[in-house]
């Protein structure tokens, strides 16, 4: 699937009723399982979980907002990637890191950051991993 595909059938829009449930769900159990396991394994737990083979005809991701009960980054785009897995939805979790210098005593800064392609824009971080989900 290209991205413009993907993206024409993605709109982002925050989550009503009963259907807040499972992003609330999806964060808090991403960020167990991140907090309690490498990214490595917290990407096999979810992998193992069931997804939609046949993709719907739009997917419809609530806002980032919503995943909010996942903490950091990491958590949040698993979180999100698998919300889209689950709809039959392709996406790629991005993991990156930058460096940035304070100053001419300070020590290099490293900032680590992950995100969900294509739907969130790309940071100025060097990609470290492309994981598509």
């Amino acid at each position: 699937m290209t991205v413009t595909r993907l993206l024409s059938t993605i709109e982002l829009r925050p989550a009503k009723g009963l259907a807040r449930i499972e992003p609330v769900v999806l964060a808090v159990s991403a960020r167990l399982v991140v907090r309690s396991f490498s990214w490595r394994r917290s990407l096999a737990i979810f992998d193992a979980l069931p997804k939609t083979r046949k993709p719907t005809s739009a997917v419809v991701i609530p806002h980032e907002g919503d995943f909010r009960g996942a903490g950091a980054c990491l958590a949040r785009s698993l979180a999100r990637s698998q919300y889209l897995r689950r709809r039959g939805a392709e996406s790629e979790l991005v993991i990156g890191a930058a460096t940035e210098q304070g100053g001419p005593d300070a020590p290099v800064k490293l900032d680590a950051h992950a995100w969900l392609e294509p739907i969130d824009d790309s940071p100025k971080h060097a990609v470290l991993h492309r994981i598509r989900r």
